[in-house]
C-alpha cells in the first residue's frame, strides 16, 4: 500500500532582513512566490512519505532589476525573459 507523500516548502533566505515575499501555497503541489526585492531567494522542498522526510530540494531565485530604458516619441520597448 502507498503511503500518502506530504510536501513542504519553505523559503530559506531573502536578499535583505526586510523582505515580506513569502510562499503562498506553500504545503501545495503548486506553490506561487512572487519576490519583493531583488537579490538572491532560496527555496526548499521537503517531502515527507510518512515516515521520513528527503532530503531538502533547493532552487535559487536571482532576481534582477534593470534600468528604465529611454525610448523617443512613439516607441516602445517590448522585452520577454528568455
Amino acid at each position: 500500500m502507498e503511503r500518502p507523500q506530504n510536501v513542504r516548502r519553505r523559503r530559506a533566505t531573502a536578499p535583505r532582513a526586510r523582505s515580506t515575499a513569502a510562499l503562498t501555497g506553500a504545503n501545495t503541489a503548486t506553490p506561487s512566490f512572487v519576490p519583493d526585492l531583488p537579490g538572491r531567494h532560496v527555496v526548499q522542498l521537503v517531502v515527507n512519505d510518512g515516515t521520513s522526510d528527503s532530503d531538502p530540494d533547493t532552487v535559487t531565485i536571482n532576481l534582477v532589476t534593470l534600468a528604465p530604458h529611454r525610448t523617443g516619441p512613439n516607441q516602445m520597448v517590448l522585452w520577454a525573459p528568455s
